[in-house]
């Protein structure tokens, strides 16, 4: 790891991702139970009822077409291949819609996910694929293996494996990191975000990908393009406790504009991050057309978001 964020102060994260990403959380509820999620204990009752998600996709066409730059929609839960994704894609028929990107545990079958990449293909919108490897449920050498044979058959963007680093799935980081340098796929570990700071703020290799997804300029014009979001905001890095970079209300940031959220029917309607309940119905949500300034004192990262302290230094549009 380059650990030049320690001790020099950051001017700008840049997200290198130069589409809007549209994120739209589709359920909760998941197949796996993994020990350490952070969404435990949801059951199949809560899942999303799939006409329901027909719907609001008119509303995720529109802010679509509402969008200066062409989009990302990134699909996540819970796991979302457990609906019909092709038909729930085909009722979002925004010629903007340049990339769908989704992780999901790979549990479904791999023709699902060929027949997925095959269609998106033909409307020819770009396919990236997070495939969460988790040990409590699959072995590596098996889900390696799937995820190969899937990119084998298929068009991808993007097709990468992670895995969550804690004290009892450390011991397969090895494994995972030979397999997927053996098949030639892009991995990268997310420390357990239910591990204390102590443990988060270790150095090691936790990635190996094609895209880097941050270009980060220091207060002496050095620039950084290695470093990951789990890099960014541990505390080893001088960053708060309970892993956010620390904004000190004075970053301008790009959510609302590069980056919006849905969470199911409901999309946060500021460019700062608020709780749920303040959440509006994403039929009376619009694209944001400035950078704001955070009125937090940290911030998560979570998302295609871009930070700065000059408003200028954000070219977002």
């Amino acid at each position: 790891m380059e650990n030049q964020a320690v001790g020099m102060k950051i001017v700008s994260i840049k997200n290198n991702e130069r589409l809007l990403t549209i994120k739209w959380r589709l359920t909760m509820w998941c197949n796996y139970h993994c020990s350490y999620c952070i969404q435990n204990g949801k059951k199949e009752s809560e899942k999303t009822d799939f006409n329901r998600l027909m719907k609001i996709a008119a509303d995720v066409n529109r802010l679509i077409e509402e969008s200066p730059r062409p989009v990302k929609l990134s699909l996540l839960g819970g796991e979302v291949t457990l609906y019909d994704l092709e038909r729930l894609i085909a009722a979002i028929p925004s010629g903007k819609l340049a990339k769908i990107a989704l992780t999901t545990n790979l549990s479904n079958s791999s023709g699902y996910y060929v027949s997925l990449a095959n269609y998106l293909h033909s409307r020819g919108v770009k396919f990236g694929l997070c495939c969460s490897l988790h040990t409590e449920y699959v072995s590596p050498e098996s889900f390696v293996k799937k995820v190969a044979e899937i990119k084998s058959k298929a068009t991808f963007d993007v097709i990468k494996i992670e895995s969550v680093l804690n004290p009892n799935t450390e011991k397969y980081a090895k494994t995972i990191e030979k397999l997927c340098t053996e098949y030639g796929i892009d991995y990268r570990f997310d420390y357990d975000r239910n591990q204390d700071d102590s443990y988060r703020s270790h150095k090691q290799n936790i990635s190996k990908e094609s895209h880097n997804r941050y270009t980060v300029t220091f207060e002496d014009g050095s620039v950084n393009t290695k470093l990951s979001r789990s890099q960014l905001i541990n505390l080893g890095n001088g960053q708060t406790e309970r892993s956010k970079f620390k904004t000190e209300k004075s970053f301008y940031c790009t959510r609302g504009m590069s980056f919006v959220y849905i969470d199911m029917d409901m999309a946060a309607d500021q460019n700062v991050c608020i709780p749920r309940e303040e959440y509006v119905p994403v039929s009376q949500y619009h694209i944001k057309t400035e950078p704001q300034i955070c009125h937090k004192d940290s911030c998560s990262l979570s998302g295609d978001v871009s930070v700065a302290l000059n408003k200028e230094d954000l070219d977002f549009l």
